[in-house]
């Protein structure tokens, strides 16, 4: 099971990756990161990493649920 743990995590790491990449896209953002604030690049970090927990947390969920339901059988 810890293989599949890996596997949400790394897959919920690159969904993360694109769903910024497109949306920066979308909007036609360059990064130039001498041109990003201190206080902005804190708050994407902040975001960011608030995003990675939500996933790692939804892929917690998910295994658990998984974990209980082979149980059950």
């Amino acid at each position: 099971m810890s293989n599949n743990n890996e596997d949400f995590q790394n897959i919920s790491g690159r969904i993360i990756d694109m769903i910024v990449g497109s949306t920066l896209k979308k909007h036609g953002v360059e990064l130039d990161a001498s041109k990003i604030d201190p206080e902005q690049r804190e708050e994407i970090k902040k975001i960011v990493e608030d995003l990675r927990k939500s996933a790692d947390s939804l892929t917690k969920k998910t295994s658990e649920e998984d974990n209980k339901d082979e149980k059950d059988k």
